[in-house]
């Protein structure tokens, strides 16, 4: 009677499935193979570095942490990275001044009165406060210019560069 071992999508073992998840979570060889093989902690370095390196080698489990490696890429740069629409998107929202800015100012207060001795008394306080402010018209205009820049729109064609044009020179011949 033999015992069939069960085998991942990808024709790994348990084992081995655990292994190539510990390398693509960025553990070494030897780290990973210890810990999916726990038996292999009795063995000597030289032995589980031998058995990591030849288990590393194999076709299926090189292709394995490839795909695992690709999905974790594409994954963190999905989460990170900003797409082309979406930065289109901030630079129209930008030019549209429809974007605010985070500014700290500062919220004084003033209390004075009457003490019981008839004396005026005043305490003056400022508590930062932050405030949500338009953006200004110079980033309106980067926003502008960056869109411009992308749609082409400041080409020559455009400003009629390719037209002819008469260049006056003025003198100041007041003497």
């Amino acid at each position: 009677m033999t015992t069939k071992k069960k085998q991942s999508a990808a024709g790994l073992t348990k084992q081995q499935e655990k292994y190539v998840g510990l390398l693509v979570e960025g553990l070494t060889q030897r780290q990973a193979y210890l810990k999916a093989f726990p038996h292999s902690k009795k063995w000597k370095e030289k032995s589980v570095d031998e058995n990591a390196s030849k288990l590393f080698a194999l076709t299926k489990v090189q292709t394995r942490f490839l795909e695992l490696q690709k999905i974790v890429h594409d994954s963190i740069q999905t989460e990170t990275i900003a797409s082309k629409q979406e930065v289109l998107e901030f630079f129209t929202r930008l030019m549209r001044r429809e974007e605010k800015e985070q500014v700290v100012s500062s919220l004084s207060r003033k209390e004075v009165w009457t003490d019981d001795n008839g004396e005026r008394r005043e305490v003056s306080t400022r508590d930062p406060v932050i405030v949500d402010i338009d953006t200004k018209n110079s980033d309106a205009f980067k926003g502008a210019e960056a869109l411009a820049k992308h749609y082409g729109v400041l080409n020559e064609a455009d400003r009629g560069d390719n037209e002819d044009y008469v260049v006056v020179e003025v003198v100041n011949d007041i003497e």
